[in-house]
């Protein structure tokens, strides 16, 4: 139950994610052909108006279809210009070949300027369709699928017609929607009361192998002394480790009302956290609840969300240092933590946490993602208005594939060895 609760909680975030992108886009005049959360094949689909819905079976993110996010161009005819000449091949002698003029009075008006193909494309559409007969089903309904595409993509409401302004907030609602939502989400939290707990100092667990478990610490302990200093809570044994820097040190805990010295312990050091660890968890007990206002709470929401940003910039500086690479969490590390989140009474704030990172992850300025999009579109107006080439814009958004799917296989590789560890 509680892994289906991280993947409901995430298709949360990726519904409210893809309603800003569809809301603002709506708004700003341009059309939205589909709406959908997870990917294809669809599990359930249905139309209103010019939209498709849907709920795809990969629950691994959603998107929302803006027709010409690119510029069209002849070259997207190359499915259309197949079935032309395949037509061609099975036409009668006494039939005219209106099908390869249209096509190519689309191909001219494409190169001229996409805006001119507006008057053409629908003669072409028709050729195909009277030429149907003549194409194999397969060859026909690309295109088809292409050539309706593209007059989507020439439309007056494409996105490469719009105002660089409308393009940006397109491009910037999705983001934009996960910060608010995630600023609501903890905003109801500290309304509703978020505990106050005691460090109690007692050892809660054992990690199996680890030089607390060599030195005979168990469950239950109180520690109260490090070596010759005395402790009374978390902050001060993890202080006297950390001075420790792994060299051998006494501990001394209570047991059952007995004060014992165990054999000395040398903590570990553990690379990804930067720090001394012996392998105990501590206990800490809830003696309370604070409460706060609305307008307080929205303030400790804004709050959180900035240091939130802030330590996740330091992070992403880092991703590709074996440190940074020990904090990378694809979806199946993002649903196995938000799990044990639910198991462990701290879900609502992780999944605050998780929208705030959504939106920072899209934000980065790297094709095909929204940041990316922005970043090109400011391209274009520091150009005097004169948009990137779509080849340029191609051969980045290559490079920014082939660096996700590297960062894809680390973060499939972090995941399976967090779930494999023992």
């Amino acid at each position: 139950m509680s892994y289906l609760i991280g993947v409901a909680g995430l298709l949360l975030l990726v519904f409210i994610h893809e309603l800003g992108h569809f809301v603002v886009a709506k708004a700003v005049g341009a059309r939205a052909t589909k709406f959908y959360v997870g990917f294809p094949p669809a599990v359930v689909k249905f139309r209103r108006g010019d939209t498709e819905y849907g709920l795809g079976a990969i629950p691994l993110g959603g998107y929302v279809r803006i027709p010409g996010m690119s510029r069209p161009q002849p070259s997207d005819l190359y499915r259309v210009v197949d079935a032309a000449d395949e037509a061609r091949l099975r036409r009668p002698d006494d039939d005219d070949d209106n099908l390869t003029a249209a096509v190519q009075a689309v191909s001219v008006a494409l190169g001229r300027g996409p805006a001119e193909a507006r008057g053409v494309i629908g003669a072409a559409r028709a050729a195909l369709e009277r030429d149907r007969d003549l194409l194999v089903d397969r060859t026909f309904r690309q295109a088809a699928k292409d050539l309706d595409r593209i007059t989507d993509d020439v439309d007056v409401t494409a996105y490469w017609t719009l105002a660089p302004w409308k393009q940006i907030a397109i491009s910037v609602a999705g983001p934009a929607a996960n910060v608010v939502a995630a600023i609501v989400i903890l905003a109801a939290l500290f309304v509703a009361g978020t505990p106050v707990a005691r460090d109690t100092g007692l050892v809660a667990g054992v990690t199996v192998g680890s030089p607390a478990a060599a030195a005979g610490i168990r469950a239950g302990d109180h520690v109260v002394a490090i070596g010759t200093h005395a402790v009374a809570d978390s902050v001060g044994i993890g202080r006297w480790i950390q001075a420790s820097h792994g060299t051998p040190v006494v501990v001394t805990v209570k047991r059952a009302g007995a004060r014992l010295t165990l054999p000395a312990v040398a903590a570990g050091y553990q690379p990804a956290g930067r720090r001394y660890v012996v392998g105990i968890s501590l206990r800490m007990e809830q003696v309370g609840t604070v409460q706060e206002s609305p307008f307080a709470a929205t303030g400790h929401a804004l709050q959180e969300s900035w240091r939130y940003v802030r330590e996740s910039g330091v992070a992403i500086t880092q991703v590709f240092t074996p440190h940074g690479r020990e904090n990378l969490q694809g979806p199946i590390g993002i649903v196995a933590s938000s799990a044990g989140a639910v198991d462990q009474g701290y879900y609502v704030a992780e999944l605050a946490a998780i929208s705030l990172a959504l939106a920072l992850a899209n934000m980065l300025p790297v094709l095909p993602l929204d940041g990316g999009h922005v970043f090109w579109t400011l391209v274009g107006v520091v150009r005097g208005g004169r948009p990137v080439p779509r080849s340029i814009l191609e051969r980045v958004a290559l490079v920014g594939i082939a660096v996700f799917a590297l960062l894809a296989i680390i973060m499939a590789n972090q995941d399976i060895g967090r779930l494999m560890a023992p």
